[in-house]
C-alpha cells in the first residue's frame, strides 16, 4: 500500500497517467496496472494495484492511497473452466501444467519463467472444471504432506524487469545462514520485536475433510474425512485434545486427504508462534524480497530473551522507506508461522 500526496495540478496529471479520474479511460489503472519498486536501481518487488481511492479532507490537499498485492496473487482471479487430471506426476510437473494451462489462457499470460526441476514426490490429482482457481489449486497442492514452497521473483533481465517462479522442496533456502540481526542495549540493527503465542490456532488432533460422494443421486452423502493424525510430541507433554479439521471441498481422493492432514499436524501442533523484528536498513542489506526462506541469526539481549542467539526462517517482509521528512529504511521482517485455513 502507499499514500500519494495531490498538493498541486502537476503532480495530479502525473498521476492521472496511471490513476484516470474519468471512468471513460479504461486502459489504466487498477486491474491494469502494476507498480515495480527499485532500490538503487534494483527491483525490489512488483505489485498489481487492485485498488485506488482518492479522498479529501477538509482544507487539506486531496490524498491518493493504493492497494495491491504481488502479482502472484493474479492466479486466484482465473478459474479452471476444463477438468486437468494428473496421474503419478511429480508434484512439481503438476504445479508447472497448472500455470502453464492458465498462461495458455487467452488475456491471462503472466509471462512467469518457470524453474525446472523434480521433488520426487508423486501426486494424483483431478481439478474438476468451474469449481476453483489456478491459485486455489496450486496452494492445496504446495500444501500437502511432503509438499514445496513457491514464489515469484522479481529480478532484472536484459531487456525488461521478468518474473521468477521458483520453488523448494520441501521449502525454499538450503538452510544456511545468510543474514544477521541483533539486538542489544549498546546499539544493533533489530530496531522493535515482538511475539505471539496462540494455542487457539494450532492443534493436536488433524482432520482433512473432502468431497462428498455418492452412487445414488437420490441419497445424500457424507464428505470424505481422513483418519486423525496427532501432533505426538504435544500430546505427551500433557497437551489436551484440540480438534481441527481443514476442510477441501473438490478433494475425492482419500490418499491426499491424509497428506493433509500429516501436513498440519506436522507444521501446525499445538500453539502456533509468530514472531517478528523490525530491522533498519544499511545501504547494501543482505536481505532483499528475493531471499524469502532464508535462514537468519538473531541475537537479542533484553530483560524479556535474556542473552540468546536464534535462528529463524524469513518468510515475510514488509519494507517502510524514509519519509520526505528524514528517518530510516526499515524492514519488518516476520518469521516462520504458519496459518491453518478454517473449515
Amino acid at each position: 500500500n502507499a499514500t500519494v500526496p495531490l498538493p498541486n495540478s502537476k503532480i495530479v496529471q502525473r498521476v492521472r497517467r496511471v490513476i484516470p479520474s474519468d471512468p471513460a479511460e479504461l486502459a489504466t489503472g487498477p486491474g491494469v496496472v502494476t507498480c515495480v519498486i527499485l532500490r538503487d536501481g534494483e527491483p525490489w518487488g512488483e505489485y498489481w494495484i487492485t485498488m485506488a481511492s482518492v479522498s479529501r479532507s477538509g482544507r487539506e490537499a486531496p490524498a491518493l492511497q493504493l492497494s495491491g498485492s504481488t502479482v502472484d496473487a493474479y492466479m486466484t482471479q482465473v478459474e479452471i473452466q476444463e477438468e486437468l487430471s494428473f496421474e503419478g506426476e511429480d508434484q512439481l510437473d503438476i504445479a508447472r501444467a497448472l500455470i502453464e494451462d492458465m498462461q495458455g489462457r487467452d488475456r491471462a499470460n503472466l509471462r512467469l519463467i518457470l524453474q525446472p526441476g523434480s521433488s520426487g514426490v508423486s501426486r494424483d490429482v483431478v481439478y474438476a472444471a468451474n469449481e476453483g482457481t489456478y491459485g486455489q489449486r496450486l496452494a492445496e497442492l504446495a500444501q500437502a504432506d511432503n509438499g514445496f514452497e513457491w514464489v515469484v521473483n522479481i529480478v532484472a533481465g536484459t531487456s525488461q524487469i521478468e518474473r521468477h517462479w521458483v520453488w523448494g522442496a520441501p521449502r525454499l533456502g538450503d538452510g544456511t545462514v545468510k543474514h544477521v540481526f541483533s539486538d542489544s542495549p549498546y546499539g544493533g540493527d533489530i530496531l522493535d520485536w515482538s511475539e505471539e503465542i496462540d494455542a487457539l490456532r494450532g492443534g493436536t488432533y488433524w482432520r482433512a475433510r473432502g468431497d462428498a460422494i455418492s452412487e445414488d443421486a437420490s441419497e445424500s452423502a457424507e464428505p470424505i474425512v481422513s483418519d486423525p493424525v496427532l501432533a505426538e510430541a504435544h500430546l505427551a507433554a500433557g497437551w489436551p485434545r484440540l480438534d481441527r479439521t481443514v476442510t477441501f471441498p473438490r478433494e475425492s481422493v482419500e490418499g491426499t486427504l491424509d497428506d493433509y492432514a500429516a501436513y498440519w499436524a506436522a507444521n501446525a501442533p499445538g500453539a502456533l508462534r509468530v514472531d517478528q523484528i523490525t530491522v533498519a536498513l544499511g545501504k547494501q542489506p543482505t536481505f532483499t524480497p528475493n531471499s524469502l526462506g532464508d535462514t537468519a541469526r538473531i541475537f537479542l539481549h533484553n530483560d524479556w530473551h535474556g542473552q540468546q542467539s536464534r535462528l529463524r526462517r524469513i518468510i515475510g517482509i514488509s519494507i517502510t522507506p524514509p519519509s520526505r521528512e528524514g528517518g530510516k529504511e526499515v524492514a519488518q521482517l516476520t518469521f516462520e508461522g504458519i496459518e491453518a485455513p478454517g473449515g
